[in-house]
């Protein structure tokens, strides 16, 4: 939507043939702080660390979402 290849999230959901639920579900994601996606994606997330803590409501604030999901200065690089 940002880049402008999709206008909406109905368009969104229909270019990548997923639901709108979907789509709306995955959302938040987006505003995750960019260090927790790298961990994540490295594999160094806190243990127990569950997928719906993070779509649920979390926390906006890049701090905040370390904090309550259990990341650390020494678990992940900090950039923000």
């Amino acid at each position: 939507i940002e880049s402008g290849q999709a206008h909406s999230i109905t368009d969104l959901a229909e270019q990548e043939g997923v639901t709108v639920a979907y789509v709306c579900r995955l959302l938040p994601l987006t505003c995750m702080a960019p260090d927790i996606v790298e961990a994540i994606l490295d594999g160094r997330q806190p243990k127990g660390l569950r997928l719906a803590e993070i779509l649920g409501n979390g926390p906006l604030g890049w701090h905040e979402q370390r904090s309550a999901w259990g990341f650390s200065r020494g678990s992940t690089p900090f950039r923000s």
